[in-house]
Order: structure tokens, then C-alpha cells, then sequence
């Protein structure tokens, strides 16, 4: 028995230390980005039905406000994953407000919008149904805001990546 058990501790202290030592080794590759301070990396699910805005929700978030940038940081958006549910031709920005809007014809209060003229800009997509896109991208979203995207036409399922920094 004594020397089982002594198998076992031999085999479950390598586990622990490679355990440990993963989030700093491990990285992460959308739109060709390799995305490598894990620690830091936030990901978002984001969802909007036809031509809605709709704010970013963390992974397992179950609270329903959507995520806001807390006090004293900033998130930088690097990558975004795109999945557009019926073919054509389809268009998303992202921006962030003061409020949170899930699946809304109308905007955040006191909207900026990435591309600087609204809604009328948009990264476009010529797409088949399911098709997945990667875009690399580069937006700061400031401290008590919230980050949303708004898309066109389509019903739009989409995952962003982004790094939340000190100010």
C-alpha cells in the first residue's frame, strides 16, 4: 500500500508543476495574431439578431449587464471571430458607450464607433451561411465604458479578444 501511494505522489507532482506553469507558456492565435499574455486575456461572447448593437459578455458571465472596463484600466481589442448565419453580404463595427444594449436597434449612450463615422462604416463580409471569419484588429475601449458591436442584416454570433491593461 505505502509503496502505491508513493507511485501516485511521484505521478501527481510533475501534473501540479506543468499545471502551474502552462498560462505563462500558452498562447493563443486568431487572425494570425499570436496572442501570448494569457494572464491578461479577456474573451467575449457577443450575439446580435439582424441590424442590433449588442454589448460584449464574458465567457460564463451570468450577471446580464454586460462587460464594463473597471476603474484604472483600459481593454484592448486585438481580434475578433466572426460567424454570420445566413450567406451574403454582412457588415460589423464595434464601439463602446456609457450603457450596456443586448440585441438593440438603438446605440449606447454617447456611442463612438471604431471606424469614426457610426454605422455607415463597417468591416464588410461576403460570406456563405456558417462561414467563420478571424479579423485582426486593434481598438482601446477606456475605463467605465462599455464595448459593443453592431451589425447589418444578418444574425451575427461573434468572440473578441482582447487584453486588459493598466492605464
Amino acid at each position: 500500500m505505502v509503496y502505491f501511494l508513493s507511485i501516485l505522489l511521484a505521478l501527481l507532482i510533475p501534473i501540479q508543476s506543468v499545471a502551474t506553469y502552462l498560462p505563462e507558456t500558452d498562447s493563443l492565435t486568431v487572425a494570425g495574431r499570436k496572442l501570448t499574455q494569457i494572464s491578461k486575456l479577456k474573451t467575449f461572447g457577443i450575439r446580435t439578431n439582424g441590424t442590433q448593437h449588442s454589448t460584449f459578455r464574458e465567457f460564463n458571465d451570468t450577471s446580464g449587464t454586460g462587460y464594463q472596463v473597471p476603474t484604472g484600466k483600459k481593454l484592448v481589442i486585438l481580434a475578433l471571430r466572426i460567424e454570420v448565419s445566413s450567406s451574403g453580404t454582412d457588415g460589423c463595427t464595434m464601439g463602446y458607450g456609457d450603457t450596456a444594449v443586448f440585441e438593440s436597434a438603438s446605440a449606447p449612450t454617447s456611442a463612438v464607433y471604431a471606424l469614426n463615422s457610426g454605422t455607415s462604416d463597417r468591416f464588410l463580409m461576403q460570406t456563405p451561411a456558417s462561414a467563420v471569419k478571424e479579423l485582426a484588429v486593434y481598438f482601446e475601449v477606456p475605463a467605465g465604458k462599455y464595448p459593443f458591436v453592431y451589425c447589418f442584416t444578418n444574425k451575427v454570433f461573434q468572440q473578441a479578444y482582447a487584453y486588459l491593461e493598466d492605464v
